[in-house]
Protein backbone atom coordinates (compact mmCIF):
# COMPACT_ATOMS: atom_id res chain seq x y z
CA UNK A 1 0.00 0.00 0.00
CA UNK A 2 0.85 2.77 -0.78
CA UNK A 3 0.18 6.17 1.03
CA UNK A 4 1.14 9.63 1.20
CA UNK A 5 2.83 11.15 4.46
CA UNK A 6 2.96 14.67 5.76
CA UNK A 7 6.28 16.67 6.94
CA UNK A 8 6.98 15.11 10.07
CA UNK A 9 7.75 17.61 13.27
CA UNK A 10 10.88 18.13 15.01
CA UNK A 11 10.12 15.77 17.66
CA UNK A 12 9.16 13.02 14.99
CA UNK A 13 12.42 14.09 12.72
CA UNK A 14 15.00 13.54 16.08
CA UNK A 15 13.22 10.43 17.04
CA UNK A 16 13.38 9.28 12.91
CA UNK A 17 17.02 9.85 13.38
CA UNK A 18 17.52 7.66 16.58
CA UNK A 19 15.48 4.93 14.64
CA UNK A 20 17.08 4.80 11.68
CA UNK A 21 20.78 3.80 13.32
CA UNK A 22 18.76 0.53 15.03
CA UNK A 23 19.35 -2.73 13.54
CA UNK A 24 16.27 -4.20 12.00
CA UNK A 25 15.86 -6.55 15.08
CA UNK A 26 15.42 -3.89 17.39
CA UNK A 27 13.44 -1.93 14.90
CA UNK A 28 11.02 -4.89 15.05
CA UNK A 29 11.06 -4.62 18.24
CA UNK A 30 10.34 -1.08 18.46
CA UNK A 31 7.60 -1.86 16.14
CA UNK A 32 5.97 -4.41 18.64
CA UNK A 33 6.16 -2.48 21.30
CA UNK A 34 4.12 0.85 19.80
CA UNK A 35 1.72 -2.14 18.36
CA UNK A 36 0.52 -3.04 21.35
CA UNK A 37 -2.31 -0.95 22.71
CA UNK A 38 -0.78 -0.25 26.54
CA UNK A 39 2.62 0.01 27.25
CA UNK A 40 3.84 -1.53 30.32
CA UNK A 41 6.78 0.13 32.23
CA UNK A 42 8.91 -2.49 31.16
CA UNK A 43 8.54 -1.54 27.27
CA UNK A 44 8.64 2.24 27.97
CA UNK A 45 12.44 1.37 29.75
CA UNK A 46 13.15 -0.22 26.13
CA UNK A 47 12.00 2.04 24.66
CA UNK A 48 14.53 4.57 26.28
CA UNK A 49 17.04 2.76 26.16
CA UNK A 50 16.47 2.04 21.68
CA UNK A 51 15.80 5.58 21.26
CA UNK A 52 15.96 7.68 24.25
CA UNK A 53 12.68 8.69 24.30
CA UNK A 54 9.04 7.14 26.00
CA UNK A 55 6.53 9.28 24.12
CA UNK A 56 5.10 6.22 22.51
CA UNK A 57 2.50 8.55 20.02
CA UNK A 58 5.88 10.40 18.40
CA UNK A 59 7.84 6.73 18.36
CA UNK A 60 4.12 5.66 16.61
CA UNK A 61 4.45 8.42 14.14
CA UNK A 62 8.35 7.92 13.63
CA UNK A 63 8.03 4.31 12.84
CA UNK A 64 5.48 5.09 10.25
CA UNK A 65 7.40 7.37 8.61
CA UNK A 66 10.10 5.30 8.43
CA UNK A 67 8.74 1.84 7.40
CA UNK A 68 5.94 3.46 4.84
CA UNK A 69 6.49 2.99 1.04
CA UNK A 70 5.78 6.18 -0.06
CA UNK A 71 4.27 7.32 -2.89
CA UNK A 72 7.23 8.48 -5.99
CA UNK A 73 6.64 12.37 -6.64
CA UNK A 74 5.22 13.08 -9.95
CA UNK A 75 7.29 14.27 -12.92
CA UNK A 76 5.32 16.72 -15.10
CA UNK A 77 6.61 16.71 -18.49
CA UNK A 78 7.63 19.90 -20.32
CA UNK A 79 5.22 21.12 -22.63
CA UNK A 80 6.29 20.41 -26.33
CA UNK A 81 8.31 22.47 -27.60
CA UNK A 82 8.99 24.64 -24.41
CA UNK A 83 12.37 25.68 -23.36
CA UNK A 84 12.34 22.81 -20.71
CA UNK A 85 11.83 20.20 -23.05
CA UNK A 86 14.58 21.62 -25.43
CA UNK A 87 16.81 22.04 -22.79
CA UNK A 88 16.33 18.13 -21.83
CA UNK A 89 16.87 17.27 -25.57
CA UNK A 90 20.12 19.24 -25.40
CA UNK A 91 21.70 17.51 -22.23
CA UNK A 92 21.18 14.02 -23.89
CA UNK A 93 23.16 15.06 -26.73
CA UNK A 94 26.85 13.52 -26.80
CA UNK A 95 29.81 14.62 -28.43
CA UNK A 96 29.14 13.42 -32.02
CA UNK A 97 31.60 15.47 -33.97
CA UNK A 98 34.25 18.42 -33.71
CA UNK A 99 31.92 21.02 -32.48
CA UNK A 100 33.73 24.58 -30.17
CA UNK A 101 31.94 26.85 -28.54
CA UNK A 102 30.70 29.66 -30.57
CA UNK A 103 32.55 32.28 -28.58
CA UNK A 104 35.15 34.11 -30.05
CA UNK A 105 38.40 32.15 -28.79
CA UNK A 106 36.93 29.67 -27.45
CA UNK A 107 38.46 26.45 -28.03
CA UNK A 108 35.91 24.33 -25.84
CA UNK A 109 34.55 21.29 -27.49
CA UNK A 110 30.88 21.17 -27.29
CA UNK A 111 28.40 19.05 -27.92
CA UNK A 112 26.51 20.17 -31.43
CA UNK A 113 23.52 21.16 -30.05
CA UNK A 114 24.69 23.69 -27.47
CA UNK A 115 25.28 27.16 -28.44
CA UNK A 116 28.52 27.21 -26.53
CA UNK A 117 30.11 26.27 -23.07
CA UNK A 118 28.73 26.81 -19.50
CA UNK A 119 30.98 29.56 -18.70
CA UNK A 120 30.33 31.57 -22.01
CA UNK A 121 26.66 30.34 -22.08
CA UNK A 122 26.43 32.37 -18.45
CA UNK A 123 28.18 34.77 -19.80
CA UNK A 124 25.23 36.12 -22.40
CA UNK A 125 22.55 38.52 -20.88
CA UNK A 126 19.45 36.43 -20.71
CA UNK A 127 17.15 38.00 -23.01
CA UNK A 128 19.65 36.92 -25.97
CA UNK A 129 19.93 33.12 -23.93
CA UNK A 130 15.96 32.78 -24.04
CA UNK A 131 15.95 34.04 -27.80
CA UNK A 132 18.53 31.32 -28.78
CA UNK A 133 16.65 28.64 -26.64
CA UNK A 134 12.96 29.88 -28.60
CA UNK A 135 14.53 29.80 -31.98
CA UNK A 136 16.41 26.65 -31.56
CA UNK A 137 14.77 23.49 -33.25
CA UNK A 138 16.09 20.26 -31.61
CA UNK A 139 17.82 18.46 -34.62
CA UNK A 140 18.76 21.34 -36.32
CA UNK A 141 22.51 20.46 -35.43
CA UNK A 142 21.63 17.12 -37.15
CA UNK A 143 20.45 18.10 -40.43
CA UNK A 144 22.68 21.18 -40.74
CA UNK A 145 19.27 23.80 -41.31
CA UNK A 146 18.78 25.95 -38.22
CA UNK A 147 16.10 28.42 -38.99
CA UNK A 148 16.55 31.69 -40.14
CA UNK A 149 15.52 33.33 -36.93
CA UNK A 150 18.00 31.12 -35.17
CA UNK A 151 20.74 32.52 -37.32
CA UNK A 152 19.46 35.82 -36.81
CA UNK A 153 19.57 35.15 -32.82
CA UNK A 154 22.80 34.00 -32.86
CA UNK A 155 23.87 36.97 -35.16
CA UNK A 156 22.85 39.68 -32.20
CA UNK A 157 24.77 37.01 -29.86
CA UNK A 158 28.18 37.96 -31.84
CA UNK A 159 27.35 41.28 -32.33
CA UNK A 160 26.66 41.35 -28.22
CA UNK A 161 29.86 39.66 -27.89
CA UNK A 162 31.97 41.76 -30.32
CA UNK A 163 30.82 45.25 -27.72
CA UNK A 164 32.07 43.64 -24.47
Amino acid sequence: MIVRVGVPSEATRAVMYEMAALQPDELREVGRIIDEDETVPADEERLLALIGTVDVEVVRVAYRHLTTKRAPRKRREPKPGSVAEKAIYVRRQGQTRDHHCHWPGCPRQVPPAMWGCKEHWFRLPKALRDRIWATYIPGQEISGTPSGAYVEAAAAVQEWIATQ
